[in-house]
């Protein structure tokens, strides 16, 4: 096999890293911090171990498209700043938490998807964009429809767990008691509009306020 050969096979292989870590990082954005979705399935212990497991891919991509950059020698000061601010941010955060191991490693995982979009080409952040306005788009047309079943049906309040997700739940497992919890969380609280009682759905965040880092896409 000639050595073009090879190096044709090679950038394939880098190729399918790339692309292959795209996708675990929309799932990723899905699956850790104050966003639910999965709780209702049970399943978010289940991504978040197939997403450690994928992030070798992340690691290959990143060390064929850092030395790819133009002029890449120049950045790696940038590069050790960026280790070190997420290697201390994981150590503090260990020591007031007192989850030395989880936090370490969701530390690193913030560090290998940092470094990723960073350096990965341009075609691969617009693939990763489109998806999650796409997957966006569905999640927000659902909080919708939760929205006006509560305008329209005020026993429907009267079935839902206010306390169904928060930010204690973490991968925890929840069962929702009404249908629409499916559709969407709901805060509890509410106001009178043109004499309809209008009740503040959250997504699947934990808060409404928390919605906005997932639903910011649509912008």
């Amino acid at each position: 096999m000639s050595y073009s050969n090879i190096l044709l096979i090679n950038k394939h292989k880098q190729n399918l890293a790339t692309y292959i870590f795209s996708f675990i990082v929309v799932i990723a954005f899905y699956s850790f911090g104050t966003f639910g979705l999965l709780n209702l399935y049970g399943l978010r212990n289940s991504f978040q171990f197939l997403i450690i497991l994928f992030t070798f891919f992340g690691l290959i991509s990143i060390t064929t498209n850092f030395k790819e950059t133009d002029e890449y020698k120049n950045k790696n000061i940038f590069l050790i700043t960026i280790v070190l601010f997420f290697l201390y941010y994981g150590s503090m955060f260990a020591l007031i938490k007192g989850t030395v191991l989880t936090t370490l490693i969701q530390s690193l995982l913030m560090l290998i998807f940092t470094l990723y979009l960073m350096f990965v080409n341009i075609k691969y952040i617009n693939m990763i964009s489109k998806i999650i306005i796409i997957f966006t788009f569905i999640l927000s047309l659902m909080g919708f429809i939760a929205y006006f079943a509560f305008i329209f049906n005020e026993n429907l309040i009267k079935e839902v767990n206010f306390g169904l997700y928060d930010s204690t739940v973490g991968p925890t497992t929840i069962y929702a008691k009404s249908w629409v919890e499916y559709l969407s969380f709901t805060s509890g609280d509410g106001f009178e509009f043109f004499g309809y009682n209008v009740t503040r759905v959250k997504g699947f965040c934990n808060e409404p306020s928390a919605t906005i880092v997932h639903y910011l896409a649509l912008a």
